[in-house]
């Protein structure tokens, strides 16, 4: 990580000549220099913004942070005294939110504060003061940097829920394991932001859990020491996979070394090296062991709940139940089933006769009749399609056909060769002339 020392050096802005002014409290230049005022206050706001993307934790205290921007030089040491101008205004664009305000829920675009409209219409806007008692120790935190991390945080964090309630320390452990280090306190700052922007999403006791939105809030309550059980054994078991994954890839490397080590020889080496393999092999299949017994316990945990919970219905219905039974007499069953029995034999009798109808000797004639001109017409397409495949190859062939063009003049020749055919008695006779 760079150091802040190095990031004044690399920072144009923070040349010998303007550090005077640059960590001095500016604020009366306001009126007298505006220019200069803003000037410096964009410089600081540059500075920090890039600080608070890239140094700074998530959430941070004003006045660690005063005493982490002191830039020593080879002269002197400079403390920013007008920090609070640059804060201040990054408070009032909501590039840095107080922590109590994402605890009270003002994060949420578009939600309106009541009190807060009350208090503007009757004293008026005024504006955060960074330095003043109630603000001191807040910690403040940047907005940008926030909504990042939100959004990486629940990439991960709703698939775990779809399998179950989850604790923080099994999603700090899934986040660290995927190379996004967080702190415990930044990521509870995080789910809080979360939790604003998704209100069915619940932390309590580092338990997190996601309740139906249709749940009357009457019905909202949950047993979050069972549920602490139940996140627990989640994440041991979580736990005991990434384990099991890990050494696995640890046997078929070692698989590998012991291959090689018998290739060049090294007898000694190939047998340690297996008999590691199957220490960590053994280990493997005792860890396989404790999870399908931890599956098991938590299977039957998952049983006991879903009891509990029909328990609740029957409870809760069994009044209604009764009620409803009561309105009805024996003899008024009686009656009504006795009723509802001869109806419902009514209606089986005539969908039987329809069925008969529907499905009788003449339909069967009309499907074979009908199944015949389809295999009738199938077979006629087929035939068009051989046909027409034939006449196809046919035209290719022709199309590959030479020309058959000959000159005009060879044509008058060879029809001047052309000779009329003669018969054998005439051509017996010429030869006589010709010897006599």
């Amino acid at each position: 990580m760079t150091s802040v020392e190095e990031l004044y050096k690399k920072n144009t802005d923070f040349r010998e000549s303007r550090l005077k002014s640059l960590f001095s409290d500016y604020f009366s230049l306001k009126e007298s220099n505006p220019e200069g005022y803003n000037a410096n206050l964009n410089v600081w706001k540059h500075f920090l913004t890039t600080l608070f993307e890239s140094q700074l934790p998530l959430s941070f205290d004003y006045e660690l942070l005063s005493r982490e921007l002191v830039y020593k030089t080879a002269s002197r040491s400079y403390v920013p005294e007008g920090l609070y101008i640059a804060i201040n205004e990054l408070l009032n664009e909501k590039s840095i939110i107080l922590l109590s305000q994402l605890e009270a829920d003002k994060t949420k675009e578009g939600k309106s504060d009541f009190l807060e409209t009350i208090k503007w219409l009757i004293f008026g806007s005024r504006n955060p003061d960074i330095r003043s008692k109630e603000y001191k120790k807040e910690l403040l935190i940047f907005m940008p940097k926030l909504q990042k991390y939100a959004e990486k945080v629940k990439s991960f964090l709703l698939p775990l829920l779809k399998e179950g309630p989850v604790n923080l320390d099994h999603l700090q452990d899934v986040l660290i394991h995927e190379r996004f280090n967080i702190s415990k306190s930044d990521l509870i700052n995080v789910l809080l932001y979360l939790k604003n922007q998704m209100p069915n999403i619940n932390v309590e006791k580092e338990v997190l859990y996601i309740l139906p939105s249709d749940l009357p809030k009457e019905d909202a309550r949950v047993d979050t020491e069972g549920l602490k059980n139940l996140t627990d054994l989640n994440f041991t078991i979580y736990k005991l996979h990434m384990y099991n994954e890990e050494k696995s890839k640890e046997i078929t490397q070692l698989s590998e070394k012991i291959s090689e080590s018998i290739k060049n020889k090294s007898q000694a080496t190939a047998r340690s090296q297996l008999k590691l393999k199957k220490m960590l092999e053994l280990q493997v299949q005792k860890t396989l062991s404790s999870l399908e017994n931890l599956h098991t316990l938590k299977l039957k945990l998952e049983d006991a709940h879903n009891n509990v919970m029909i328990s609740k219905v029957w409870k809760d219905n069994s009044k209604i139940l009764k009620l409803l039974n009561d309105e009805a007499t024996d003899k008024d069953l009686d009656v009504v089933f006795d009723s509802l029995y001869e109806e419902i034999q009514n209606t089986n009798t005539v969908s039987e006769k329809l069925a008969q109808g529907a499905i009788g000797e003449n339909n069967d004639k009309e499907i074979e009749q009908e199944l015949l001109e389809l295999e009738a017409s199938v077979k006629e397409e087929e035939e068009i399609a051989k046909d027409s495949n034939v006449e196809n190859i046919r035209r290719k062939l022709d199309s590959l056909k030479i020309p058959d063009t000959k000159p005009q003049g060879s044509e008058e020749s060879n029809s001047e060769l052309k000779e009329e055919p003669v018969d054998g008695s005439s051509r017996n006779i010429e030869r006589t002339a010709m010897f006599s």
